[in-house]
């Protein structure tokens, strides 16, 4: 049976820290936009499909592109980048794949942890990026390319920005105010084969962690992937490291992992974001059909 968990995956790694960040008094499940539950949890496999490829429904993608965390340099932001890819393809699913929106990682790098949320290049939590968009939103990548590096100064040029030469030949640049953004309306968090089968094949791809071998992220070319005997699920920070590593590396940037056996933790710690194409404010999407 191929059912792919998440289309857009990320590794806990050695250096990922919770910051402290403002909240009301009550405990997250933890922070303010944590309140969606997944979808009813399908009874059995029985009645979820055999197969289901978010980017084959028959024939039609509805994919994004893959992205690599790592150009044009080092960047410990895969909670970030495999948070927001399911993101992307959930809009995509939306919007029927009329729409290919990629949301503006670099902006997040530039403005989360000035907002107590995440720790920029070196690592935080995928709840923390859907905090982020609950409360404030995020452009999509045209206004900020990514750079991969983190920005001491969260401001409006940091945030969307425009770059034109003037008469003299000098570049003149300054902040686009009120850029369209994208908002998730709540979040939640999920675990276990079933579950996580039943929220992709209602609501589209999800985020999940899990323990990355050296192995994996230098060695793996395609098919099932199956850590070598003997691994232990108590990994150390040494074994740890970073997977969103673009379309060169496995099958085109996504890879497959044996499941149902919660393999390397993979059915432990996943999440989910819900966007409402309605509510937006996306002027011009407004008129595209949507998938009901």
């Amino acid at each position: 049976m191929l059912f792919l968990y998440a289309l857009f995956l990320f590794t806990w790694f050695h250096h990922s820290t919770e910051l402290p960040i403002h909240r009301s008094k009550r405990s997250f499940t933890n922070y303010w936009g944590a309140t969606a539950t997944p979808v009813e949890r399908a009874k059995s496999l029985d009645e979820l499909p055999r197969d289901w490829d978010w980017c084959n429904v028959n024939g039609k993608s509805f994919c994004t592109a893959s992205w690599n965390q790592h150009i044009p340099k080092y960047c410990g932001s895969c909670y970030l980048h495999g948070t927001l890819a399911a993101l992307n393809d959930r809009l995509k699913i939306q919007f029927n794949g009329l729409q290919d929106i990629l949301l503006g990682r670099q902006v997040f790098l530039n403005c989360g942890k000035a907002r107590g949320l995440g720790n920029g290049c070196y690592g935080g939590k995928a709840y923390q990026v859907l905090e982020y968009m609950y409360r404030y939103g995020l452009p999509d990548e045209t206004c900020q390319n990514y750079v991969a590096e983190s920005s001491p100064t969260c401001n409006d040029e940091t945030i969307c920005q425009n770059c034109l030469p003037v008469e003299n030949g000098t570049l003149r640049c300054w902040p686009v105010k009120n850029p369209i953004l994208f908002f998730v309306q709540s979040y939640g968090q999920l675990s276990g084969e079933i579950q996580m089968m039943s929220e992709i094949y209602k609501r589209g791809p999800i985020s999940c962690g899990f323990y990355s071998t050296l192995d994996f992220d230098y060695n793996y070319k395609y098919g099932v992937y199956t850590a070598s005997t003997g691994i232990n699920n108590t990994l150390t920070s040494k074994d740890l490291n970073h997977v969103v590593e673009g379309s060169y590396w496995g099958e085109n940037g996504f890879f497959r992992i044996i499941r149902g056996i919660n393999h390397l933790l993979f059915e432990s710690s996943c999440v989910f974001g819900l966007m409402n194409a309605d509510n937006l404010g996306q002027k011009r999407l407004a008129s595209q059909k949507k998938v009901k």
